[in-house]
């Protein structure tokens, strides 16, 4: 996926989301005198929109990818919430999770006169990464384990 970034020419769209309730990636290090080993989840957004531009009446769509390059999953327990206020606020929501459609007030909630969008409490799961050896070199490359979730509504 290209990432770039977009200026609309009618609405400035706005690009901060976050990931919560998840404790942070750093709490679970180990001590420097311990061998390096990663305990829970260490977890990246990234968020994308499109068309570009985007016409009145038109639809956006937002894609965030959640990207966990921890050896552990985020399970239901670890209890991810996605946030986002979008501007321009979005009408006709619909939402996907890898392509499974979310359901409003179950799944997640959208206040259409704000904007404000969040994911229920461990709906969002990420599974963990795969990490692979080179017998010959000894290098160990990481695979993340990724989630997507999309947005689309009308402005």
């Amino acid at each position: 996926m290209k990432h770039r970034q977009m200026r609309l020419p009618l609405y400035k769209v706005n690009q901060q989301s976050q990931i919560s309730s998840l404790r942070r990636a750093e709490e679970s290090l180990p001590s420097p005198q311990k061998k390096p080993s990663v305990l829970s989840p260490i977890l990246a957004i990234t968020k994308s929109v499109s068309p570009v531009p985007v016409t009145e009446n038109g639809t956006l769509t937002y894609t965030f990818q959640i990207q966990n390059s921890g050896n552990t999953a985020a399970d239901a327990a670890a209890g991810i919430v996605v946030t986002d206020t979008f501007t321009p606020r979005l009408s006709n929501l619909t939402a996907t999770l890898n392509g499974t459609a979310l359901v409003l007030n179950t799944d997640y909630t959208y206040d259409e006169t704000t904007g404000e969008f969040a994911t229920v409490a461990g709906r969002i799961t990420v599974p963990a990464a795969t990490f692979i050896t080179n017998p010959a070199t000894g290098t160990i490359s990481t695979d993340p384990g990724v989630t997507t979730l999309t947005i689309s509504g009308t402005i």
